[in-house]
């Protein structure tokens, strides 16, 4: 097989996962694979997610900084700005990095009050359900700088327009992206820079 075709064996699964909103992609870990020929009951592999070296979103960062049930509650009852969150989250976990703690800050910033049960998707998800659909993941979004303000014009154009986001969505989508790209191209796995 050719590294095109390998390349392409992988992603379509992916991109199939995104289309069904099915969530973030995984793959399954090799080395745990269910032997073949074994009477035993094959159980499936453990899964992996196929891009763990994105930068992770406030609804991933959450659970560890506000680490029990209890906890979380209390903090997504609240209302509060960035600047009030950012300082919440410098006081809760002062070994965060700054990207991380902004990250989180965005995000609780854009959907509090709620429920842990009622939240959305964050930055990330969002990113990798609706970026890849239409154009290359590498080119298309996680080499692009842009602030928060470019990021929602995005959705002003009209081969944009029908991406099925609501407005709490867009603004989750473009703090998350505003703060953690571009990404170096080092950090993106080779086969996936296109």
């Amino acid at each position: 097989m050719t590294g095109r075709t390998v390349l392409l064996a992988l992603l379509l699964p992916i991109g199939f996962a995104f289309a069904n909103g099915d969530g973030p992609a995984t793959l399954p870990d090799r080395e745990d694979a269910p032997t073949v020929g074994s009477n035993a009951e094959a159980t499936p592999p453990p899964r992996r997610d196929a891009f763990a070296f994105m930068p992770r979103g406030g609804g991933d960062l959450l659970p560890r900084v506000y680490g029990t049930p209890e906890a979380r509650a209390e903090v997504l009852a609240r209302t509060q700005s960035v600047e009030d969150w950012q300082a919440d989250i410098a006081a809760d976990a002062p070994d965060m990095p700054e990207t991380e703690a902004r990250t989180l800050a965005a995000y609780l910033a854009n959907v509090t009050p709620t429920t842990e049960a009622e939240l959305p998707p964050d930055g990330r998800t969002l990113a990798l359900r609706h970026c890849q659909s239409c154009h290359s993941l590498f080119t298309g979004y996680l080499m692009q700088r842009r602030d928060r303000q470019a990021w929602l014009g995005t959705f002003a154009s009209p081969f944009h327009g029908p991406i099925d986001m609501s407005a709490q969505e867009k603004a989750i989508f473009a703090d998350y992206s505003a703060i953690n790209m571009p990404m170096q191209v080092g950090d993106v796995p080779a086969e996936l820079r296109f």
